[in-house]
């Protein structure tokens, strides 16, 4: 989910990988015993390098095991690449989005660059929440991040991809949300891809609108980020 926000940051490590991404390791005290919103920084480590890291570097190279997915990359990061002169960087955080704990990663310019902040509290939390609720929740999970982190990089070929208006991050995530059901929801569906919930939903409503960005699913979009408008536009 997008959000406007201001990046202050240290660099760690800085990782180039040629065939998708710029890794962005943040240093915000991983490895450590502190304590961030009751979860210990080496337990999110470990999530991260188990189950995260191994989905970054397989959608950066376009080896995730869904078509639709890897095809959909492919053609965003190399628009991106020749618009920018580089892939979008990715970074893993520590702490939990500010706006909202549900929020498992936002996207901005960075320094003139593409930048998804993925919040690695947030997504363990889905995981956890989806864990064991099927037969196939871990692909399910899986896919609910890639098409997490290729939405944030769909955004930042639709309009409004530096707004920091409610209604400038609407006016992106209409297109941003149209293109992903577009091009990766609807054919995981037609595969029999198992979606999560959050994902489905969007899916659905998708097809109630009749695939198309009429006012329905610009209302639909709006709801579903009314809780992260940015403090100017709360209302008097």
């Amino acid at each position: 989910m997008t959000t406007r926000e201001t990046i202050i940051f240290d660099l760690f490590v800085l990782t180039v990988f040629t065939a998708g991404f710029i890794y962005l390791y943040i240093h915000l005290g991983i490895g450590s015993k502190a304590e961030v919103k009751g979860r210990r920084v080496d337990a999110r480590e470990e999530f991260w390098r188990k189950e995260i890291l191994p989905l970054q570097e397989m959608l950066g190279s376009a080896s995730f095991p869904i078509d639709c997915i890897n095809r959909r990359m492919v053609v965003l990061t190399t628009a991106l690449k020749r618009e920018f002169g580089s892939p979008p960087s990715v970074a893993p955080l520590a702490e939990y989005n500010p706006l909202n704990e549900k929020i498992s990663a936002s996207g901005s310019l960075y320094k003139g660059s593409p930048l998804v902040k993925i919040y690695i509290p947030s997504l363990k939390d889905t995981y956890d929440e989806m864990k064991d609720t099927s037969p196939d929740w871990h692909e399910a999970f899986r896919i609910h991040f890639a098409v997490g982190l290729l939405h944030e990089i769909e955004s930042f070929s639709c309009p409004g991809r530096d707004a920091i208006s409610f209604d400038g991050l609407v006016e992106n995530e209409e297109v941003a949300w149209a293109n992903t059901c577009r091009y990766v929801l609807v054919p995981l569906h037609d595969e029999g891809r198992p979606l999560s919930k959050l994902i489905e939903t969007f899916y659905e409503k998708w097809l109630e609108c009749g695939a198309t960005t009429n006012a329905a699913w610009h209302g639909f979009i709006a709801e579903q980020y009314r809780s992260f408008r940015h403090p100017l536009d709360q209302p008097k």
